[in-house]
Formats: C-alpha cells, sequence, structure tokens
C-alpha cells in the first residue's frame, strides 16, 4: 500500500523498529516487558531536571522580586509627565539614546504591548535584531528590556542604575527604567530596530526622546488615568 502511494520500491522491514533504529530514526527499542522500568527511569530523570530548572527559575524570580522592590523604595513611581529631568540625566551620560539607529515608537492607549510583540515577531522572522522596551512587567523586572536575543540581566540593571545615579539627578521610576533600556540597547552590536513603548500619552512622555524615530505607530486612544 504505501510503495504504491509513493511509487518507490521500499527495503524489507522498513517499519520494523530495528531498521528504524539502525537508520537513526528512533533513538531506542524497548521490549514490552521492560517498558514498565524504563518509562519509570526516564520520568525520574526528567522529574530531577525539571525540579533543578524550577529551583533556578524560582531563585531567579525571588532576586527580580527584592531588585524591583528595591527600586521601588528609591524612586517615586508617581506619574510625573515632564522631560526635563531625563534629559538632563541623558545629556550629562553623552545623549546615549541618539546612539539608537532606527527607533520606533510605539504609543496610544490600548494595544501597544499586542503591536510591538506582533511587529518584534515579524522582524525577527525576516532575520532583523531587535531590542524592545515594554511596561509593566508582569512579575520580572528583566522582561521590559529584551536585547536581541535574551532579557537583560539583574547585573546589568544594577550596572545602568549605578551610573545613572552617578549623575546625582533626581528620576521618577519610569524614567529610570526608560535610561536603563537605552545604556543596554546602546552597548548592542547589528542591531536593526528599537522598539519603545510609551508609557502614558507621549508629548511629555520619557520615552519621547527621538526628533526623528524611523516611524511611530498609534494604537487605539482613549480615557484613561482620570482618578
Amino acid at each position: 500500500m504505501i510503495q504504491d502511494t509513493v511509487r518507490e520500491s521500499l527495503p524489507e522491514e522498513f517499519q520494523k523498529a530495528e531498521y528504524l533504529r539502525e537508520h537513526g530514526q528512533i533513538d531506542l527499542v524497548i521490549e514490552r516487558k521492560n517498558l514498565r522500568s524504563t518509562i519509570s527511569t526516564l520520568l525520574t530523570v526528567l522529574l530531577k531536571k525539571l525540579k533543578h530548572r524550577l529551583i533556578l527559575t524560582l531563585q531567579m524570580l525571588s532576586h527580580s522580586i527584592a531588585l524591583y522592590k528595591n527600586l521601588q523604595k528609591r524612586y517615586s513611581r508617581r506619574i510625573n509627565l515632564n522631560l526635563d529631568r531625563i534629559q538632563k540625566v541623558l545629556a550629562v551620560l553623552g545623549f546615549p539614546q541618539l546612539e539608537l539607529d532606527q527607533p520606533i515608537n510605539i504609543l496610544g492607549s490600548d494595544g501597544k504591548m499586542s503591536t510591538l510583540t506582533s511587529l518584534k515577531y515579524f522582524l525577527q522572522s525576516h532575520k532583523k535584531n531587535i531590542t524592545t522596551f515594554t511596561s509593566p512587567h508582569l512579575y520580572d523586572v528583566r522582561h521590559r528590556f529584551w536585547l536581541k536575543k535574551n532579557y537583560i540581566t539583574h547585573n546589568e540593571i544594577k550596572k545602568f542604575t549605578k551610573l545613572i545615579e552617578s549623575t546625582g539627578l533626581p528620576l521618577t521610576l519610569f524614567e529610570l527604567l526608560t535610561c536603563v533600556y537605552i545604556l543596554a540597547a546602546k552597548d548592542q552590536t547589528n542591531i536593526h530596530y528599537h522598539l519603545i513603548e510609551a508609557g502614558l500619552l507621549f508629548k511629555k512622555d520619557s520615552t519621547n526622546l527621538w526628533p526623528e524615530p524611523k516611524a511611530q505607530i498609534i494604537t487605539n486612544i482613549n480615557f484613561q488615568h482620570q482618578d
């Protein structure tokens, strides 16, 4: 039946397990009498690996939560729309935002994150290297910063925060994180586009830092944060 379908002559016993193993199509042949014990062994090994990975993930998450709580204690979370503070800090740091080629702003009330994410995957599917800045994060502050192939590390956040604090100038928490992104993105090489999600509105939002961005994408606009 199969030979008639593919219209090719097939070797004898090509459907047997031993043949498939010899030709690299399966890894292991198990006799029925050994099936239970083999599955038990495999599950034990897998569970150990999963347990180790889960422990590492929880440790990473605990570190991230502690880091963000520390930043929340030291920086104001109030909405304070004013570009003066962040522009002064970036000027002292040598205007690093101007070293980011092809920035794309995504602004609006609804759909910014989904729009940015769709654009990110579209560009990556065309072999483009991307950095992104989004907010807020769900559980890990690192997830605000995508740098080509990985999220930013905790040590990088600490390093850039220390550099920003060396200016001695005040910032809100969102402004600080915007500066962290800019410094981290500037350190990347061979980046084609930088996708930056606005925090609130845009005219005086701390992401409005590029006089001539590659593009500005505006999603749905409605009334928010009126209380």
